[in-house]
């Protein structure tokens, strides 16, 4: 009894936890190779192995990636500087005809010659107008600046070429007269020969008409819309001036179309100045020779005038000045019972109709003349207007009050 008391009586003994490492398992080991140099844990003979090298990556071969199509890489350019959809697709149209032009040859193969070869094809036989050629003309730029890396600055459209022969058009606004006197007339043609001299071109047939007038012109060392603007702005504001009016005076912008050479060099200039007889300003053929106010009378030797170039329109009807002229006019004679002739509205089969409509000034086309240079004339013409000018639609009719209530 009494071993079993004094065991109660014993201090209790309490087990406490073992302190834990604050630097975790093994953290005095870490610490302690961290303080004492490697040459006391190891000896010189025994060193530690290096560490061992990562191994190598190794690149999976597969097929070469494929580089992107010329097509694909000019709707990338184009997207990138945010053109839209619509101008895509017109670029990527005009690329394509362009490479289909030159029996599908790359256009890094190609150049400024095949660009402008393409352009003046698009002019003279494609019946293109001048402000498409420019857009065929803004994409290929874009091709080759962005695209292809290689910008150059081709001549554009060769609608203003030196020797380029338009037929040019031009109307009073809402059909009215251009000349209302014959003071009016000479005042035009001497402003008609004043541009021939200071600007080189040449005129091969023209005729005057009441309400509009027709051109047949050679172009010279200026741009046709200079001659033009020059002519039409100078005669508007002396017609203005003349008859105490103001506004405009012409239709919107002169129409312009390229013409081929041969055969309508000899045909525009017969359907040019027949025109005064088929609007019935004179009578016959015999006072269409008389007729002052179109180049025929001065082709037929009658009335003189040294800025037209008759020489060029005789030289087609023979060498000799008198045989040429007997054939010229049994030419226009001829003609008389042909009528309205279709296919001389654009300028024969590689005419440019609507070339002198809307042009940028980049294109250095035959843009349209000045269109602030006057309106209606005193007086409105009928049954004057020629076949090669095309009417406008006829707007609505008066507005009527409607009947009272009874």
């Amino acid at each position: 009894m009494r071993a079993i008391e004094e065991t109660a009586q014993a201090p209790q003994r309490t087990l406490t936890p073992a302190r834990q490492d604050p630097l975790g398992p093994g953290g005095q080991t870490m610490l302690r190779r961290a303080i004492i140099p490697s040459n006391v844990l190891s000896p010189p003979g025994l060193r530690a192995n290096p560490p061992m090298p990562a191994p190598p990556s190794v690149a999976i071969a597969g097929p070469p990636r494929p580089q992107p199509k010329l097509l694909d890489r000019l709707r990338e350019a184009l997207r990138s500087r945010h053109y839209s959809p619509r101008t895509e697709q017109t670029y990527c149209h005009w690329v394509k005809r362009f490479i289909f032009f030159h029996h599908v040859r790359h256009p890094a193969e190609m150049g400024e010659p095949e660009v402008n070869a393409f352009l003046t094809s698009l002019a003279m036989k494609g019946k293109v107008s001048a402000s498409t050629q420019n857009q065929a003309l803004s994409a290929l730029l874009f091709l080759y600046r962005y695209v292809l890396d290689r910008p150059f600055v081709p001549r554009g459209p060769r609608l203003d070429a030196p020797g380029t022969l338009h037929h040019v058009m031009v109307r009073g606004i809402e059909r009215r007269r251009l000349f209302a006197t014959t003071t009016d007339r000479r005042d035009f043609v001497a402003r008609l020969e004043a541009v021939v001299g200071a600007t080189g071109v040449r005129v091969l047939a023209w005729a005057l008409l009441p309400n509009h007038v027709h051109l047949l012109v050679r172009t010279g060392h200026h741009p046709l819309a200079t001659a033009m603007r020059r002519l039409l702005t100078g005669y508007a504001v002396a017609f203005n001036h003349r008859h105490q009016r103001h506004g405009h005076l012409f239709q919107n912008r002169y129409k312009s179309i390229l013409v081929e050479e041969e055969p309508y060099l000899r045909e525009l200039s017969r359907y040019i100045h027949l025109n005064p007889l088929r609007a019935k300003v004179v009578r016959d053929l015999a006072a269409l020779d008389r007729y002052p106010w179109t180049g025929h009378s001065t082709l037929m030797g009658r009335v003189p005038r040294r800025w037209q170039a008759v020489t060029e329109v005789l030289g087609a009807f023979g060498q000799q000045v008198r045989a040429a002229r007997h054939r010229y006019r049994q030419f226009v004679a001829d003609g008389l019972p042909q009528g309205r002739r279709p296919d001389l509205q654009g300028g024969g089969s590689g005419g440019v109709p609507g070339a002198g409509r809307a042009s940028p000034p980049s294109a250095g086309a035959a843009r349209g003349g000045p269109s602030m240079n006057g309106s209606s004339a005193p007086g409105r013409s009928s049954s004057t207007s020629c076949t090669a000018c095309p009417r406008p639609p006829p707007g609505p009719g008066p507005r009527r009050r409607p009947p009272s209530p009874p």
